[in-house]
C-alpha cells in the first residue's frame, strides 16, 4: 500500500522545471511545494480515513478490488457518482505519469547534452535530440514493456525505483557539498533508501506473480 501512496506524491519533484519561469523561484517554489504537499497529504489522510470508516473491511475480499466496486456495495443512493470517481482516479494517475515522463525526458535531454559522444552531440546540434524527442526516448520503452503482457501492478514499483534512485544520487551529491551536515539531507537519504527497498519488494512480488 505504501508504494501507491508514495506514487501519488510523485510529481512534486517536477516542480523543479518551474525554476526558469517563476519569479523569485528560490523563494516561491519551495514555499509552494510545502503548501501543496501539506494540502495533498491532508486530503490523502481524509480520503483514506473516510474509506476506512465508510466501508466494512469484509467487503475487501481481494487485493485488486476497485474502490468503486466496494463503494457500490455500501451506497444505497448516489451510485451515479461512481463513474466520476473512476474518471478522477484515471486522471490522477495519468497526471502523475504525464509529469514524471516529461520530467524524466528533461533529465534525459540534459544527460545527452553533456555526453562526450560526438555522434550524440551531432544529433543534438541537428535538433534531432531535443526536449520533445527525449520524452519519446523515455515514453516508448515504457509502452513497449507493457505491450506483451500488461501488468499495471509493476507501474508503481518501477516508477518508484527509478525516481528514488535519482533521489539517492542527488542526496549523495549533497553529502559531498556544504549541506553534508544538514539533518534534512541525512533524513532524506535514509527515507529514500527505505522507499527503494519497498519498490524492489513490490517489483519482486509482482514478478513472482507472473510465474
Amino acid at each position: 500500500a505504501m508504494q501507491v501512496f508514495i506514487f501519488g506524491l510523485f510529481g512534486f519533484e517536477s516542480a523543479a522545471s518551474l525554476f526558469p519561469i517563476v519569479e523569485n523561484a528560490s523563494k516561491n517554489i519551495p514555499k509552494a511545494l510545502a503548501y501543496a504537499i501539506s494540502i495533498v497529504g491532508l486530503l490523502y489522510i481524509l480520503f483514506v480515513g473516510s474509506i476506512i470508516l465508510a466501508i466494512p473491511s469484509e467487503i475487501f475480499t481481494r487485493p485488486d478490488l476497485p474502490i468503486t466496486e466496494a463503494l457500490a456495495q455500501v451506497l444505497r443512493f448516489g451510485t451515479w457518482i461512481l463513474p466520476f470517481i473512476n474518471i478522477a482516479i484515471v486522471s490522477a494517475i495519468s497526471g502523475v505519469l504525464h509529469s514524471m515522463i516529461w520530467s524524466s525526458g528533461s533529465l534525459t535531454f540534459s544527460l545527452l547534452k553533456n555526453m562526450k559522444s560526438s555522434w550524440i552531440q551531432s544529433l543534438v546540434k541537428q535538433n534531432i535530440i531535443n526536449s520533445r524527442t527525449s520524452v519519446l526516448i523515455v515514453g516508448i520503452p515504457i509502452i513497449l514493456c507493457h505491450l506483451p503482457s500488461p501488468n499495471f501492478g509493476l507501474v508503481f514499483p518501477f516508477v518508484a525505483a527509478a525516481i528514488i534512485i535519482a533521489y539517492i544520487l542527488t542526496m549523495g551529491a549533497l553529502l559531498q557539498s556544504k549541506y553534508n551536515k544538514s539533518a534534512i539531507t541525512y533524513i532524506g537519504f535514509l527515507t529514500a533508501i527505505i522507499i527503494l527497498f519497498s519498490a524492489f519488494a513490490g517489483i519482486y512480488e509482482q514478478t513472482m506473480g507472473l510465474f
